[in-house]
């Protein structure tokens, strides 16, 4: 009876054996968050019980890519190629998608200016193949500029958060 015992003990633990001693590892493990690019870092921790979100970096700008710096304080050019306007800002949305461009328009030396938000879908960014250097294009004369509202920004709006912390605005 004991053989038997001792028999079927060490059968278990030979065939469990290999199975036991298998790597996990053997195969690709999926990261904990969809890797896109070697651009990727390591996972960041937890925010309240929750995976952080792992940040992607860039490492370098493409040939399509447009820099702030490059847009701002750019001209504006109709289809004609004359000058409309210039950047003056970016406006930037919640979702972290830009949303538009201010526009300034009339003035002479930033005197005089009026500044006009046109969103980002009705003006193309592109890189002219001659020179390298980035272009602006709208689809926007002078007048149109000049008839359109004014863009105004929260400071000028006379924005003001009450005690309970609401937005109130005093026009």
């Amino acid at each position: 009876m004991k053989r038997i015992l001792i028999g079927t003990i060490a059968g278990i633990f030979m065939t469990a054996g290999p199975a036991l001693a298998q790597d996990e590892s053997s195969e690709p493990v999926a990261p904990p968050h969809p890797t896109e690019t070697m651009e990727q870092s390591q996972t960041a921790g937890q925010v309240n019980g929750v995976p952080a979100k792992t940040a992607r970096f860039i490492t370098e700008q493409s040939p399509t890519d447009a820099l702030a710096s490059d847009l701002i304080g750019k001209p504006v050019l109709n289809p004609a190629r004359e000058t409309v306007g210039q950047i003056n800002d970016i406006i930037g949305g919640a979702d972290g998608k830009i949303r538009g461009v201010v526009i300034g328009v009339g003035g002479f030396l930033g005197i005089g200016e009026k500044n006009v938000a046109v969103q980002y879908d009705d003006v193309v960014v592109s890189r002219n193949e001659e020179n390298g250097k980035i272009e602006i294009m709208a689809n926007l004369t002078k007048e149109t500029l000049s008839a359109a509202p004014a863009y105004r920004t929260l400071e000028e709006q006379s924005v003001v958060r009450g005690e309970d912390g609401e937005v109130k605005r005093t026009y």
